[in-house]
């Protein structure tokens, strides 16, 4: 049984395909008292058709080749209602928490995809997905049937003019993965093994689940793309494939070619070559008791539960700029950009604001993956211990101490790693890490 969840994905049914089921029952009569009388067999056989696989389901071709229509999804149709109808497409099947970019289509919030090497990540809810999108071999008399599950990338401002113009095809691969998305069955199966007696030597079940990776030519900067899916599909005796769209959404690409490109945008450069280093000092006279003691209690999450703030600003990000520190609205970045806050009062560096025009990191991101390691670590001549709250699309990051008093002081030499990552069908694991190094001048 192991062998089978751990080895195998799911089986479906073999699509376009005439099953018969043959079912045969034996009743034995005996006599009351004891004794045989008589013995009834009977054979029942029951037949049905499985149709086309995902978008070829509610349009699918009988044996004579006439394309008919499910009947739930014509009645629909005829109401303008075609959307409706679950098995048209993947949408039903997809893991969008877990898809980057969003599949969902959400552009607000969302992180854009770095437009060199660009790739499209499509998670599934169910592992038999893959057969749904594969095709299948001839077997039994039966002829092959044929599948391609392809994406075509869409240039809505595409200048056809132009040689060589044209959307970007994607190159799909698939990889494995081990996805905590177990059945009941499985579960129950696990807590057996884990919690019972076993009488043999087992292995937890640790089923595999396919990923569609979409590999895509560079695009362009600070575009808008729509990414079609379309799954072809033919019997082996057809000449041409029939194609039908499965998934759609829009997404957005990233002024960034990479991660790289974004944190090191620190550094400005005009074009006449000359450069300068997106560092500011940010001077206020703070209130120790109504906005150092709020933002240190808003960082060190000790405020009262009942305390207006936290009612007025649901956040916890703005709580502590603006309802703690009542900082004034900053400039928009134009690149990753340091703003440090000194209190005018004291003289003292209270916090570094460290801001972005685009997220570091996909916001879909759990909080906790970036509890154990920060997503942006902070150094200060080698060492200190700091923390740091993150905004909610993970475009900024103000880090201090306990107190809000960092000790920074002229000459140090203050390292920022930044750290980007991704799901890897597992966990969120490291992508990539970049580090920015300067002397403070104050």
């Amino acid at each position: 049984i192991i062998n089978s969840f751990n080895g195998s994905l799911q089986p479906v049914w073999r699509p376009d395909t005439n099953y018969a089921i043959r079912i045969q029952t034996k009743d034995h009569l005996s006599r009351e008292g004891g004794g045989y009388l008589t013995e009834y067999n009977r054979t029942a056989v029951f037949g049905f058709r499985t149709m086309g696989p995902i978008g070829h389901f509610h349009q699918y071709k009988n044996d004579s080749g006439v394309v008919l229509k499910y009947p739930t999804f014509e009645a629909l149709e005829s109401q303008d209602k075609e959307d409706e109808f679950k098995l048209r497409g993947l949408l039903y099947y997809i893991d969008f928490p877990k898809c980057y970019p969003n599949a969902d289509g959400q552009l607000i919030n969302a992180k854009p995809l770095f437009y060199v090497n660009p790739k499209l990540l499509l998670y599934y809810t169910n592992n038999y997905v893959y057969e749904m999108l594969n095709g299948w071999d001839a077997y039994g008399g039966l002829q092959a049937l044929n599948t391609e599950f392809t994406v075509t990338v869409i240039d809505p401002a595409l200048d056809e003019t132009l040689p060589g113009a044209s959307n970007e095809q994607g190159v799909l691969s698939w990889t494995l993965s081990s996805l905590p998305q177990i059945s009941e069955d499985i579960t129950i199966l696990n807590n057996m093994m884990t919690y019972g007696d076993p009488c043999s030597i087992t292995t937890i079940i640790d089923p595999q689940y396919p990923v569609s990776n979409f590999q895509l030519a560079a695009l362009k900067p600070l575009k808008l793309y729509t990414a079609v899916f379309h799954l072809k599909y033919k019997r082996n005796s057809e000449p041409d494939y029939t194609v039908r769209e499965v998934l759609r959404y829009p997404f957005q690409t990233s002024r960034y070619s990479d991660f790289n490109a974004q944190v090191q945008s620190w550094q400005l450069e005009n074009e006449s070559g000359d450069t300068a280093d997106s560092l500011f000092i940010v001077d206020k006279e703070f209130d120790a008791i109504t906005q150092v003691q709020v933002a240190a209690a808003v960082l060190n999450d000790t405020m009262a539960k009942d305390d207006p703030l936290r009612q007025e600003f649901g956040d916890r990000f703005n709580r502590l700029l603006e309802g703690g520190l009542k900082l004034e609205s900053i400039d928009p970045p134009v690149g990753t950009e340091f703003n440090i806050l000194r209190d005018t009062l004291t003289n003292a560096l209270i916090g570094i604001l460290v801001k972005s025009p685009e997220p570091f990191n996909d916001p879909k991101t759990p909080a906790d993956v970036f509890t154990s390691q920060a997503m942006i670590q902070l150094t200060v001549n080698g060492g200190g211990v700091f923390k740091q709250i993150l905004s909610k699309d993970y475009s900024q990051a103000f880090i201090s101490t306990n107190t809000l008093d960092m000790g920074i002081v002229d000459g140090d030499v203050l390292e920022f790693t930044f750290r980007y990552v991704q799901y890897d069908g597992v966990n969120y694991v490291n992508s990539g890490t970049e580090t920015v190094t300067f002397n403070i001048n104050l």
